[in-house]
């Protein structure tokens, strides 16, 4: 049986310096606060072709929500398009 983690889903929201759309970014961790997530560096690409790395605290919004997860939680940012969120 597998145990409950607490995890937290992190929610980023940017904006594209090339065509001015939004541009999202999520993850899962264990860990809830936003600076230790803000500190980071993501790479942030738009449908456009915008790419560009930039930290976290650059984003426009940080939205964080509690999520139970029945597996080990590793600290993972993924591009939007990989989770299902578009941009």
């Amino acid at each position: 049986m597998a145990a409950n983690h607490m995890a937290y889903v992190h929610l980023l929201l940017f904006c594209c310096k090339q065509c001015n759309k939004p541009v999202s970014i999520t993850g899962i961790s264990d860990v809830g606060n936003l600076e230790e997530i803000d500190g980071h560096t993501y790479e942030v690409e738009c449908r456009c072709g915008w790419l560009e790395n930039l930290l976290g605290v650059e984003a426009l919004r940080h939205w964080v929500v509690p999520w139970e997860q029945r597996n080990n939680v590793h600290h993972r940012i993924d591009r939007a398009e990989g989770i299902g969120f578009s941009n």
